[in-house]
């Protein structure tokens, strides 16, 4: 079973704290909130779309879901 965490749920946290306390959980996947409710404080999607770099900056998690509600 893989475990996955909306990361609207930390908001306080930055990105580097977000997947730092996540790998130590133990979460594989991760859904991103990317607007509309979401204030989207962990992500920014063009930076994710334009860098390869930026892609590969997860520390071995997954994107489950780039969320648009």
């Amino acid at each position: 079973m893989r475990s996955g965490l909306v990361t609207d749920g930390p908001p306080d946290f930055g990105l580097p704290d977000l997947l730092r306390t996540a790998v130590e959980l133990g979460v594989a996947t991760l859904e991103f909130g990317c607007g509309n409710w979401s204030s989207a404080p962990h992500l920014k999607l063009g930076a994710l779309v334009d860098s390869v770099a930026a892609r590969e900056g997860f520390h071995g998690l997954s994107i489950s879901a780039l969320r648009r509600s």
